[in-house]
């Protein structure tokens, strides 16, 4: 370990149960736990690196903690570090071949056309609103009679039948459909949720308060193979628009078998 840690980070870095969840405060410095976890794994459990995802939320905290691991580790046993959605999409690109992500002004162009069918005036924190609530669907699994949107439920309909068309016809995916598509495939061949499962020897995930019920279901479908280390605070979520389920952090044990947490 390059840098001093305290003791409760120490113990965090070498704890040795399958599933650890580590509970860290704002700047008690849970990336650099992180960091120094990788390569305790790597140095002094002897784990390939290939063996290792680091996961967090945004390319860009992705890149920093990659480019923080290397100037304390150097590059020659560098896992991967990357999101959700990037760790889904190599893995759908392998075997469908290639995929193409809409991007967020077609969203918002498809829906603002929609809603000016219905309304004199839109706002753009209306159609965020209703771009949300079509990922927050998805994200929770919900039938759409079920889900309460923030506009008319015949209005919120065509708003999605209408986004689902556009990507059809022009061959799109959304990062929902990207988590969609992957727990469908795992479930379809559960060799190669296997064989991932067994590549996947140890998932550390940052930010765990942000996750959603597909991320956990594609957790807990490798879990069987896979150590889970994660660490968040349940009171820094941030995506709860999207989905997230800050309430995995107090249930971590129920969910993750034998799971334990770490302060």
């Amino acid at each position: 370990m390059k840098y001093k840690l305290d003791d409760s980070q120490k113990n965090a870095v070498i704890a040795n149960e399958k599933n650890i969840l580590v509970v860290a405060a704002p700047g008690s410095g849970k990336t650099l736990v992180i960091i120094n976890r990788t390569a305790y794994l790597i140095k002094n459990r002897g784990i390939s690196p290939k063996n290792i995802i680091v996961i967090t939320f945004t390319k860009a905290a992705a890149k920093n903690m990659k480019e923080r691991y290397i100037k304390i580790y150097g590059e020659k046993y560098t896992p991967f570090f990357g999101t959700f959605h990037g760790l889904f999409y190599k893995i759908l690109k392998r075997y469908k071949g290639s995929i193409k992500i809409i991007e967020e002004y077609e969203k918002y162009r498809l829906i603002r056309g929609i809603l000016l069918k219905y309304m004199d005036e839109i706002s753009d924190d209306k159609i965020k609103e209703v771009v949300n609530d079509i990922s927050l669907m998805k994200s929770r699994q919900e039938a759409i009679n079920d889900f309460k949107s923030h506009v008319d439920l015949e209005v919120f309909k065509e708003c999605v039948e209408g986004y689902n068309r556009y990507k059809e016809e022009n061959e799109l995916m959304d990062f929902d459909d990207l988590q969609i598509e992957c727990i469908k495939l795992f479930k379809e061949n559960k060799k190669l949720l296997q064989g991932y499962g067994k590549l996947f020897k140890h998932i550390l995930v940052d930010e765990f308060q942000d996750v959603d019920s597909l991320q956990i279901e594609l957790l807990k479908m490798f879990n069987d193979t896979s150590n889970i280390y994660a660490v968040g605070d349940e009171d820094q979520c941030i995506y709860s628009f999207r989905g997230s389920k800050p309430e995995c952090m107090v249930e971590f044990q129920n969910i993750f078998n034998g799971g334990q947490r770490s302060i």
